[in-house]
């Protein structure tokens, strides 16, 4: 922009036409090239405001005309004159170093926007919109469907418009503002068309057509005059209805569902679009089908127990028994509160049975069939007895080839295996009359005149276990059958109980129990707890000592807290008060306590070397007693440790000698497998 001294101004003459260009003419009586006229050459784009709305000169072009001929655009001109808060014509003025150019823009009315429909019944709906400013009018045009032109209707003096309608048709309409300011009427621009219509009539009747457990199909009367159908649904739980979809018939598939759920429907007639709705239909409360039943079936000793993965929202599930050439009849309904297997009993060895089962949702006075499960055909074998042979090594000279024999030395020199045990049930092992090849041994006690040995089971399918032998003929008496799956990590004995550690509890049962159990001559007998304590963390080792048990936890890569526990005795049940607590290594398997207040822990990591956290040795440590009582014990440093074979688990002290149980032989990639309750002199053990 060029800027120039103004010697002297003579004259302007200005013209202009609402929409034309300005003319300026200019006299400038100087030799210097001064400023002589100013020019718009392009009006802005809006040249007609609605009432209240800001200046805008978007699109003006403003040009300078300078004496010596030159010219350029003016951008830091001046506006005046503006004033959108009066209607009617203006004259704004332009200006610029004292000249001036004009235009003349109009005030109007907003035009109307928002129309939408705030209320409709079958007989009457109303128009509502954006307001204007207080003095505002509006004119309500209607539009002939005959001949296309819009017929003024009335003028209203707020935002709302109410018609009155019976036919149920559509109209079509056009609202312009209207200010009457010292009897001069302004208008506004015509709004955009809108369509309104009254509402149709209620849904009166809304039913369900099937379910499967992922769909709902719906049917309802028709409404007459009714465009078309929204469908909207909540769960059981859910406060608000959600939004389905629309259908031009009377019927819809509503997809994507869940499962054995509750669901409620309610559905509305629209005319012209979903925004204009009826009243809703009743409320049709329903459920889905639960899901297929994923059934399994394993044959055990003249007998089949079904299993199957617990199904969402069944109250039954109905077993079938038979064949597709005689048909099938129902064997049984089991009530679904928790418990999914059945188990069919008095079957004949050798003959083929066949199962299916399907569940069932009673839900609000209906019932819900599930798809059929996969038939399941089985024969009942002959069940093989707990193995009570080595898996591995058969013999004296087949161990002692063994590599964790022959590469390891202090086990090569300190195994006794005159005293070892062979770990039971390793091939087999018969759980309640059900067969499990994949037991793995955790942990060891001397209690009474029996050897304990926990298992569980690593394919989950039976539950866990406790081979009881007698420990002077190493023979197998019998296998107590656990109330639980748990990995059942640790094993001790106070004299009168035997515990276990069961997840994040510690577990009883009478010693006295197990005495019965022998007695009964059984291969296999269920017992029971007296006492489930729960202990806060995830018990994974425990023995007894100093008339308490102590209980800790596993953890490859942080120290972890070793707990003392009283037991409290209430003759038919105990409980546990935590006394103190002991700051314990990583990776401990098993403890016990040595008379002379040694304690020895079994630590070990992985199956084999190169694994993170590989270990395989046994401590020894020797606690401050001393600090008994005071809630915190320290365990001191390690005095002594030894290297054993990998996969290491409980230990358990008999007379002179500490016995070391593996679960390697339940793992085939384990680098040293150990099939024997291996035997060591204590003093080899402990510190010298």
């Amino acid at each position: 922009m060029k800027k120039k001294l103004v010697l002297l101004f003579l004259a302007v003459v200005v013209t202009i036409g609402l929409y034309n260009i300005i003319n300026v003419t200019t006299t400038q009586a100087s030799s210097v090239a001064t400023v002589n006229q100013i020019q718009i050459t392009k009006n802005p784009d809006k040249m007609i405001y609605g009432y209240g709305e800001s200046f805008n000169a978007a699109g003006m072009e403003l040009i300078g005309q300078y004496s010596d001929g030159t010219s350029s655009a003016i951008t830091d001109y001046t506006v005046e004159g503006f004033n959108s808060n009066q209607y009617g014509n203006q004259t704004v003025t332009i200006r610029y170093q004292g000249y001036a150019a004009y235009l003349y823009i109009s005030v109007q009315p907003v035009k109307v926007t928002e129309i939408k429909i705030s209320a409709a019944s079958p007989d009457s709906y109303t128009l509502t919109w954006k307001p204007g400013a207080a003095e505002t009018q509006y004119e309500i045009y209607r539009k002939d469907e005959m001949t296309g032109t819009n017929i003024f209707v009335t003028t209203v003096f707020n935002n709302t418009y109410t018609v009155s309608d019976y036919s149920g048709a559509v109209s079509t309409y056009q609202i312009r503002a209207k200010a009457m300011i010292d009897y001069i009427a302004y208008y506004g621009e015509y709004s955009d068309p809108f369509q309104a219509t009254t509402a149709p009539g209620k849904v009166e009747t809304l039913m369900v057509v099937g379910t499967t457990d992922s769909s709902v199909a719906l049917s309802w009367n028709a409404v007459i005059g009714a465009t078309g159908y929204s469908i909207y649904r909540k769960t059981g739980t859910a406060t608000e209805y959600t939004y389905c979809g629309d259908a031009a018939s009377f019927t819809y598939l509503d997809t994507k569902l869940k499962s054995g759920t509750a669901y409620q429907y309610k559905v509305y007639a629209y005319r012209l679009n979903n925004t204009i709705l009826g009243e809703s239909s009743p409320i049709l409360d329903l459920s889905t089908n639960p899901a297929k039943v994923s059934l399994k079936c394993k044959t055990g000793d003249k007998k089949t127990r079904l299993t199957w993965s617990p199904v969402n929202g069944a109250t039954s599930y109905e077993i079938f028994t038979g064949d597709e050439i005689q048909g099938y009849t129902l064997l049984e309904t089991v009530a679904a509160n928790g418990i999914n297997s059945y188990i069919e009993e008095n079957l004949i060895t050798g003959v083929t049975y066949t199962y299916y089962m399907m569940a069932k949702r009673q839900y609000n006075g209906m019932v819900y069939e599930g798809t059929k499960s996969d038939v399941k055909t089985v024969t009942v074998g002959e069940l093989p007895a707990t193995s009570i042979l080595p898996k591995y090594f058969a013999d004296k000279t087949a161990f002692k080839n063994s590599m964790a024999y022959t590469t390891i030395p202090f086990f090569k020199e300190n195994m006794i295996y005159n005293k070892s045990y062979v770990i039971p049930g390793i091939i087999n092992t018969n759980v309640d009359g059900f067969q499990s090849t994949t037991m793995c041994p955790q942990s060891i006690i001397f209690a009474g005149n029996y050897l304990l040995i926990s298992a569980y089971d690593i394919s989950d399918e039976e539950n866990s276990v406790i081979y009881c032998m007698d420990k002077s003929t190493r023979k197998l008496l019998t296998t107590l059958v656990l109330p639980t799956d748990a990995h059942v990590g640790g094993i001790c004995y106070d004299g009168k109980s035997v515990y276990l550690t069961t997840g994040s509890k510690v577990s009883a049962l009478w010693y006295s129990d197990i005495t019965a159990a022998v007695a009964t001559g059984e291969a296999s007998v269920k017992v029971n707890f007296h006492s489930v304590c729960k202990v806060g963390f995830m018990a994974s080792y425990i023995t007894f000592y100093h008339d308490k048990l102590w209980v800790g936890s596993y953890n490859e890569l942080k120290s972890t807290k070793l707990y003392s526990y009283e037991i409290d005795d209430f003759d038919t049940y105990v409980t546990l008060t935590r006394v103190d607590a002991l700051t314990m290594p990583t990776r401990v398997q098993g403890i016990a306590f040595t008379n002379d207040g040694y304690m020895i822990m079994s630590r070990s990591c992985q199956l084999y070397k190169g694994l993170r956290g590989y270990m395989r040795r046994i401590d020894v440590y020797l606690p401050e007693l001393s600090e008994e009582g005071t809630g915190n014990m320290d365990i001191g440093d390690c005095l002594n440790y030894v290297e054993v074979p990998s996969m290491n688990e409980g230990i358990a002290i008999n007379g002179n000698y500490l016995y070391v149980i593996f679960e390697s032989p339940a793992f085939e990639n384990a680098s040293y497998k150990v099939d024997r309750i291996s035997a060591f002199d204590l003093k080899k053990i402990l510190p010298q």
